[in-house]
């Protein structure tokens, strides 16, 4: 059952699609002439070229639409659909070659998926996968369902290396990949109750150790201990040297002059 967020979230996005879509009406759908000789307009360059791709891209946003749509099952916005579907839209334009006689529109229609395909791949894992082996996946999966469906049963790791051509580590390492992500709240009790994952998870940030701080602690203790036992010049010469407390720099701290601090350093060993 929806929450009443997840109903107005839903409300305002359809009242937004509606909108656009009742804006595209003002662009009617070109020609294949028309198209061309928008395309041959774009060539002369110039304000008429401006011109040319921001019609070519007007009545061709339809087409982003009805595209973006069949993408809808993997539960992302559709105006996020549509937004990167127009951007490949504008790289079909920059890209077309009017003279070789092909369709616009047929054209288009491989940038706008294209656009769209790589915007769902990245957003649909929690944790993305490159390119090339999200491209290997689908391919593995496909020829694993056609399998099936010829044999009757499941391919193994060497039937499938057979089928697409790859070794068998990389095989295992992409059919398996981004399956299993788990959640770090997720309860640690098959019950439900208790202790997360997060909560078992090491913090590694300093000072996140009670053990180290307590022995810190513990040390800078024993070590004013010792400064203590000191004459107050032998211990401004330690706390300088060393950097044993806040208030090392302060001349305030000890009782000591410049050239002082110098022929003590010499006369330790400090310098």
């Amino acid at each position: 059952m929806k929450t009443n967020r997840q109903i107005s979230r839903d409300f305002q996005e359809k009242s937004v699609i509606s909108t656009y879509l009742d804006s595209l009406q003002n662009f009617p759908q070109l020609k294949h002439n028309e198209t061309i000789d928008l395309f041959k307009n774009i060539q002369l360059g110039g304000k008429l070229a401006e011109k040319a791709k921001k019609k070519l891209v007007e009545c061709n946003l339809r087409l982003v639409v009805s595209i973006a749509k069949q993408y809808k099952s993997h539960n992302m916005p559709l105006e996020d659909l549509i937004q990167e579907g127009n951007m490949g839209l504008i790289k079909s334009i920059e890209r077309f070659k009017w003279e070789k006689g092909f369709r616009f529109s047929t054209y288009a229609t491989w940038w706008i998926k294209q656009a769209i395909g790589q915007h769902v791949l990245k957003r649909k894992r929690i944790i993305r996968l490159p390119a090339h082996a999200a491209s290997l996946q689908r391919k593995l999966m496909q020829a694993a369902d056609d399998y099936r469906e010829a044999m009757g049963c499941e391919p193994s790791s060497d039937e499938l290396t057979e089928l697409i051509g790859a070794s068998e580590t990389v095989v295992k390492a992409t059919m398996h990949s981004g399956r299993s992500v788990i959640s770090l709240q997720q309860p640690i009790s098959s019950t439900g109750d208790g202790d997360t994952i997060e909560d078992k998870v090491e913090d590694e940030r300093p000072g996140a150790d009670p053990f180290d701080n307590i022995a810190e602690k513990q040390l800078m203790q024993i070590a004013k201990k010792v400064l203590g036992s000191l004459t107050s010049k032998e211990a401004a010469i330690l706390r300088l040297r060393f950097g044993l407390v806040d208030d090392a720099l302060d001349p305030s701290s000890y009782p000591i002059t410049e050239s002082e601090l110098s022929e003590l350093m010499q006369g330790k060993g400090l310098t």
